[in-house]
Parts: C-alpha cells; structure tokens; sequence
C-alpha cells in the first residue's frame, strides 16, 4: 500500500549518488495555478544544480514546514517560497 503524507512543504534530506542534500519537498495540488485534485511532488535541493529527469531519488522527511496554501499570483507564492527555503535551512541549523 501507499502511505502519502499530507499536503504540504517538508525539510527533507535528499540522497542521491551516495551524495545527501538539504532540500524542501511539496506535495499538494499546485493550487495557485491548477484546479483540480492531481497531487504532484516537487523537491527543490539546496545547492544543486543539474538535471535529475529520470534520475531516482531517495527523500528523508525531516519536518513539516507549513500546510499547502493557494495564492493571489506568482509573486505572492515566490515570497513564499523564499521564506520556506530560511525555514528549511534553519531546521538543518
């Protein structure tokens, strides 16, 4: 079976390649752009650069940040969205 967490932003260490990364997960239905109930998974890892398409992944969830929220624009969720990446670095100290 499948156990989902909740939609949401996560600190999450990322491994991948025997390397391991600080990241922030999200799960949740993008509702600031999208209507609808599709849950989509997006990792943003902290200091990497490069393409990961096709490449498998292994995530550690360390701490949920916030609940999923929809905003006015895109604007408003990169502000955000900068403020969840000082969160997220401030749980990995």
């Amino acid at each position: 079976f499948k156990l989902i967490p909740a939609k949401g932003v996560y600190a999450v260490n990322v491994l991948l390649k025997n390397a391991q990364y600080k990241g922030m997960l999200n799960i949740g239905t993008k509702p600031t752009f999208k209507e609808g109930k599709e849950l989509f998974l997006e990792v943003f890892i902290d200091g990497f650069s490069g393409d990961l398409y096709g490449q498998k992944i292994c995530v550690e969830f360390i701490e949920r940040l916030r609940d999923e929220q929809k905003f006015k624009n895109s604007d408003e969720l990169k502000k955000q969205l900068d403020s969840d990446l000082l969160a997220m670095r401030a749980v990995f100290g």
